[in-house]
């Protein structure tokens, strides 16, 4: 069920927030929802907290890393908000098949997989959460 605020996402396209720059300067980010066809690339993105921001925002990856920290966080979490119901359902989904697929396979292989993903994955993914303990 969708909420007022929800609602009002989806129609004006996004949400403004109030954002500063590294250098002190104030000024306004429109955070806006994927569209259906940017799902794909987004979702191969998925471990570039920057390229996500800043697709959401259609601004370069350059531009988003000028902010100050807080509104780099703001935006990330306003981000994760707009898109809550939309992206993030899609890749929740997408990575819900593949866990069930990899249940499928051997542990050993499963291992070498996951091994392998540490070493060319350097960052960590906006949409999974952090590991427990």
């Amino acid at each position: 069920m969708q909420t007022n605020t929800d609602q009002s996402i989806t129609l004006l396209g996004g949400k403004t927030i109030a954002v500063q720059f590294e250098n002190g300067t104030p000024g306004e980010l429109k955070i806006r929802q994927f569209r259906l066809a940017e799902y794909e690339d987004a979702f191969r993105a998925n471990d570039d907290e920057f390229a996500l921001v800043a697709r959401a925002c259609s601004r370069p990856r350059e531009f988003i890393q000028t902010l100050a920290p807080e509104s780099y966080e703001l935006a990330l979490a306003t981000v994760r908000e707009v898109n809550a119901n939309g992206f993030f359902a899609f890749a929740a989904r997408r990575l819900e098949r593949a866990a069930a697929n990899l249940k499928q396979l051997p542990a050993e292989l499963v291992e070498k997989i996951i091994e392998r993903q540490k070493v060319t994955s350097p960052t960590r993914s906006p949409i999974l959460p952090p590991p427990a303990g």
